[in-house]
């Protein structure tokens, strides 16, 4: 089971994200940044399809949870 929460948003292209996955790993704050997805998957937040090309937030550097994407548009920023 994954359990992510956006927990701020340092600049309009970068999210602090919380991010558990069980078994596997636990982000207490994880810099993302905006990019544009390199394959199709689901978002975790929304539930809804990413296509390849769509606008998402990707994890910095190489960490476990590297290939996800969360859909920008999921994302409320102030």
């Amino acid at each position: 089971m994954i359990t992510v929460q956006v927990l701020d948003t340092p600049s309009k292209n970068q999210l602090l994200v919380s991010w558990r996955e069980s078994g596997l790993c636990n982000y207490t704050e994880q810099l993302w940044a905006l990019r544009k997805a390199p394959k199709s998957a689901i978002c975790p937040v929304s539930g809804k399809a990413i296509r390849r090309g769509d606008h998402v937030y990707r994890p910095v550097g190489k960490p476990l949870n590297h290939a996800e994407c969360i859909l920008a548009e999921a994302v409320q920023l102030p």
